[in-house]
């Protein structure tokens, strides 16, 4: 009994073929490995290949972001470029307003001392117009400047200045 489950056991699990059976199914093992090896150096030089393909690509990646920045210093060359231009241009006009500003002081610290020179003079007149009294001797009456025996005193601007200013004073 027991030598026919063991050879019901060996014919299920295929052991007993015969030799040739067996040189056949080696043989056919053996072509399967040879095209599995064949496809496993297929798919190792594929993946050679990919690795190849995905340095180049990496490489032009790199180039053309290396590109790229160079174009965008370019654009922010000329950007700075013009930039500095305009900051030229804003320098000269804030150059020409303080010019016009100090003109403009001067002028005005030029037209209050006539202003003034003339309330001095008005004054004068102011005085000389009250009904006097008669002084003694030969004395004078001096105020702000201004003698009334010898007429309005105004204060003459110097040569040097008059030159420089473009109002007079009156006379």
């Amino acid at each position: 009994m027991d030598y026919k489950k063991l050879r019901l056991s060996i014919r299920t699990a295929g052991l007993g073929k015969t030799s040739e059976h067996w040189r056949q199914e080696i043989k056919e093992e053996m072509s399967k490995a040879n095209v599995m090896q064949g496809s496993l150096v297929e798919s190792q030089n594929v993946k050679v290949a990919l690795k190849t393909r995905v340095s180049e690509l990496e490489r032009s990646l790199h180039q053309y972001r290396s590109r790229n920045s160079v174009i965008e210093l370019k654009a922010s060359r000329s950007k700075i470029e013009e930039l500095k231009g305009k900051i030229e241009e804003l320098e000269t006009v804030l150059q020409n307003c303080e010019l016009r500003v100090r003109d403009r002081d001067y002028v005005m610290g030029a037209t209050l001392t006539q202003v003034r020179e003339v309330a001095d003079h008005l004054q004068t007149l102011a005085v000389q117009a009250l009904p006097q009294k008669t002084p003694k001797h030969n004395e004078t009456h001096i105020h702000k400047g201004c003698s009334l025996k010898s007429g309005p005193n105004i204060r003459q601007v110097p040569r040097h200045r008059q030159a420089s200013r473009q109002v007079q004073a009156p006379t």
